[in-house]
């Protein structure tokens, strides 16, 4: 499943990084790495941003066309 369909609420692990993905060098750099949990605090809706919260309280919002390069696994939540 890819981070762009995940619901708000839902927590997710990050299994991968789709090789078309250009941003994973920055998201890598700001923490964001393979393996770790996040949650969804809104959910994208007509193109507006996915905001995830990453482990430390982080909260990071990426466009829909970015989410849909970020493979996961869904933890818990709705």
């Amino acid at each position: 499943m890819v981070l762009s369909k995940i619901k708000k609420g839902q927590n997710v692990k990050i299994t991968s990084f789709n090789e078309k993905f250009e941003a994973k060098a920055l998201l890598v750099g700001i923490g964001l790495l393979l393996g770790d949990e996040v949650t969804v605090i809104s959910e994208s809706f007509l193109g507006s941003p996915l905001t995830i919260q990453l482990k430390h309280g982080e909260l990071l919002a990426m466009r829909t066309n970015q989410a849909d390069l970020i493979n996961v696994e869904v933890i818990s939540g709705h």
